[in-house]
């Protein structure tokens, strides 16, 4: 009874944080916080990932490159949940099409927690900090937390404003197995990086066969990692470990040109 109580705390802190860092992730990135209810315009087929920590990407060219940047991470454990806003400051040029990212990261020992309930009040917070119709949401989903990544971007697609988009990234290994596809997202993100003692029989079975549906109509890719090339048309996301400058960009868009 202890845990369920505090659970019900943390998600009304929860909610209350989202709420209220709308104003202030405003003031971040000033008029680039999607607010409209209408779809944004497409966003260009190269994006890069705006993590948390201080970017100043005024250098982007905004008819060629988009900005997926996170605007918020939700921590989930076995007594409950809190969302951590984005803390830092992101620069972007005027024009610059945007998607508000929002990270879940579930402890070890919460699985209890993961239940409709939870995907509802989830969603209701990360739909509020969107503040629009677009979103990506990125969640490293084992195999026994699908059903609730499932659940959750069901809630999230009633709780977002319509018509929307939703994009989600998803682990190599799921485009193959099949859990990729059962997603309720317009957009799947294969992330080709940080794959552990999986990366290299992953990456040579994406380079024999490519990637199947619906992982073939975009990637994540890192620039300190080995990249393999999009197929034409395809978006590219790319993530660096560093603040992100032109010099970083052009080496990325080097080595994976199409």
């Amino acid at each position: 009874m202890a845990a369920a109580r505090w659970s019900r705390v943390t998600s009304r802190i929860g909610l209350a944080a989202a709420a209220s860092s709308t104003l202030s992730l405003g003031m971040l990135v000033g008029s680039q916080v999607p607010t409209s209810t209408a779809l944004t315009p497409e966003l260009p087929l190269t994006v890069l990932w705006a993590w948390q920590r201080p970017e100043d990407l005024r250098f982007v060219d905004p008819a060629t490159v988009g900005v997926a940047a996170l605007v918020g991470t939700v921590h989930v454990d076995q007594d409950g949940w809190r969302m951590e806003p984005r803390a830092n400051a992101l620069r972007l040029s005027p024009g610059t099409r945007l998607l508000p990212v929002v990270r879940v990261e579930v402890e070890r020992g919460a699985a209890a927690a993961l239940d409709r309930r939870l995907s509802r009040d989830l969603a209701r917070a990360v739909a509020a900090l969107a503040r629009g119709p677009r979103l990506q949401v990125d969640f490293d989903a084992t195999a026994s937390q699908r059903p609730f990544a499932r659940d959750l971007l069901a809630e999230l697609r009633r709780a977002l404003p319509q018509p929307s988009h939703l994009s989600v990234t998803a682990l190599a290994s799921s485009c193959f197995d099949g859990s990729a596809a059962a997603l309720d997202a317009d957009e799947v993100v294969p992330m080709l990086f940080r794959m552990g003692v999986e990366s290299a029989p992953l990456r040579r079975r994406v380079h024999r066969n490519g990637l199947p549906p619906p992982c073939e109509r975009a990637v994540g890719l890192a620039t300190d990692e080995p990249r393999v090339r999009p197929r034409r048309g395809a978006r590219l996301y790319l993530f660096a470990p560093r603040a992100w400058d032109a010099a970083l960009l052009a080496e990325g868009l080097r080595e994976t040109a199409r």
